[in-house]
């Protein structure tokens, strides 16, 4: 009898918990900026080196993950010519990212930067407020080990923060302000914070355009050269494309510049 009432404890509760993992509310963000299917490629010079291609692809399909519809994203990152030589870099990030509440549901990267590799999978549980991190094998992706971290609500990842941003309504936003995004990455939840610097007409390969100048904001550190040592340009339009980053280093500048623009 003791065994039986002990298991009828244990079956309610974890009744009681799954209950109240299936009223858990996502939040709501109206957004018409998305386009499935669209591809933007880079050039990335390092100075006046032509130093490697980055590309942004979404895929043309709605995944579901968590049971909720989601964007998926990856994010390419190659070097080339001379940098090649001097440092290999095949680098992808990955997102899931949800078409209402544009918080991710998953991630995923896998690094290859010379001799330091590094490839993972994160899992977000939004109910039960966790990031299930999985750590894969360098070369085989064979998963080797997971473990949890806990998460606030609405959290993000490295790629999908800057999609939140495409929601925001910059008309509303003075320019000095700062906007905080809470960010999943490295075993961390960190506040990424973003400054608004305003507003500047650029010209690009694909023409020229009115652009929102953003500057993420970093902390002290023997790498970034500045206060605005990274500085984003995003179309000030509905759609809200990257089509610059420049990064002020202490040994030079990168700037990434958009090359191409297909949508699906």
């Amino acid at each position: 009898m003791k065994r039986i009432g002990l298991i009828g404890i244990v079956f309610t509760l974890l009744t009681s918990f799954q209950l109240e993992n299936k009223n858990y509310e996502y939040r709501y963000l109206p957004n018409e900026n998305f386009e499935t299917g669209r591809e933007l490629e880079y050039i990335v010079r390092f100075g006046w080196v032509n130093a490697g291609t980055a590309k942004i692809s979404t895929d043309k399909d709605i995944h579901e993950v968590n049971g909720r519809p989601c964007y998926k994203v990856d994010v390419y990152g190659n070097s080339k010519g001379i940098l090649d030589f001097i440092i290999k870099i095949r680098n992808q990030w990955g997102t899931y990212i949800d078409t209402s509440a544009f918080i991710s549901h998953g991630f995923y990267r896998y690094i290859l930067e010379d001799n330091y590799k590094k490839n993972e999978r994160v899992h977000f549980d939004h109910q039960r407020k966790l990031a299930i991190v999985e750590r894969l094998d360098e070369d085989t992706r064979a998963l080797v080990d997971t473990a949890k971290f806990e998460i606030p609500d609405n959290i993000q990842d490295m790629v999908s923060s800057y999609y939140y941003l495409t929601t925001l309504d910059f008309d509303k936003i003075e320019q000095g302000d700062t906007i905080s995004v809470d960010a999943f990455f490295d075993d961390e939840v960190y506040k990424f914070k973003v400054r608004f610097l305003g507003r500047e007409a650029l010209k690009t390969k694909l023409g020229t355009f009115n652009t929102l100048v953003l500057a993420p904001v970093l902390p002290k550190n023997s790498v970034f050269d500045g206060g605005n040592a990274i500085e984003i340009w995003l179309s000030d339009d509905k759609s809200k494309i990257p089509l610059k980053i420049k990064a002020d280093l202490l040994l030079g500048a990168i700037e990434i510049d958009i090359k191409n623009l297909e949508k699906g």
